[in-house]
């Protein structure tokens, strides 16, 4: 018998798709990647006020950003109204990753090309109902088709092949 430890915290809805504070479960793998990347972050020489005294993880004040640019300050976001209420996107984030793209010659990836990896790998180990929530998404289902790389239904994909057939009834 075996099983796979789980932790939790807590996504404020400003930064979630869907404006909605979120309680997201994740794996302890995924856990322990963060936690190779925050021994790294800690190491480099951040802005004072990244820095915290008080018993808080790592020393990390409640001000230190998660990703930092190549002058290890955070990323902006950028606010937008959502359906009445406020959204922030990291617009810099994503610009920095489409200009590094660019600079590899993959011009065709996009930010969202390594999200939707990101997605697949996680669900290649995680219950798609948790991915799902993890991202915000509706259902199980978003997790599902992406991980299949939406496949069609057999009798979907025989009606597309034979679809310029005309079917004229048949004799018994």
């Amino acid at each position: 018998m075996h099983g796979h430890a789980y932790k939790k915290w807590l996504l404020p809805g400003a930064y979630s798709r869907n404006g909605k504070d979120r309680e997201i479960e994740v794996p302890e793998v995924f856990c322990q990647s963060l936690e190779r990347y925050l021994n790294w972050y800690v190491e480099q020489e951040l802005p004072k006020e990244f820095r915290h005294n008080l018993n808080t993880y790592l020393g990390l004040s409640e001000y230190a950003p998660v990703l930092s640019n190549d002058r290890l300050h955070g990323y902006s976001m950028s606010e937008r109204v959502v359906k009445s209420s406020l959204n922030k996107q990291p617009t810099n984030l994503r610009a920095k990753v489409n200009k590094l793209l660019s600079n590899a010659g993959l011009d065709w990836a996009t930010a969202k090309t390594f999200e939707d990896s990101l997605i697949i790998h996680l669900a290649k180990n995680v219950d798609h109902g948790v991915v799902a929530d993890l991202f915000g998404f509706s259902s199980r289902q978003v997790v599902t088709d992406k991980y299949n790389g939406n496949l069609l239904q057999l009798s979907e994909a025989l009606s597309g092949v034979y679809a310029r057939i005309q079917a004229k009834g048949h004799r018994q």
